[in-house]
């Protein structure tokens, strides 16, 4: 997480996806306060494990179905979803 946060500490650290901006700005207290904070990053975020900095910028979705499939299942079929892959 140590490397992630060297960027993703920035409270300004964001990209523009369609017409919308996205913080990608990662609160460290929080996150390993959270239910997920003994997970590290590129176990969920797989093509972030690089070797050097920067990881690619296109990053693909998170698939939380890998440990959390009835969930996953739930949300894909809610009005939340939406594929922009």
């Amino acid at each position: 997480m140590k490397g992630c946060l060297m960027c993703h500490s920035d409270p300004d650290l964001a990209v523009k996806k369609g017409e919308g901006i996205i913080s990608l700005f990662v609160d460290e207290i929080s996150y390993r306060n959270s239910v997920h904070g003994e997970i590290e990053c590129i176990a969920c975020h797989i093509k972030a494990d690089v070797k050097g900095f920067p990881h690619p910028e296109d990053l693909s979705p998170v698939n939380c179905g890998t440990c959390h499939k009835g969930t996953q299942k739930v949300y894909e079929e809610s009005l939340h979803y939406r594929d922009d892959t």
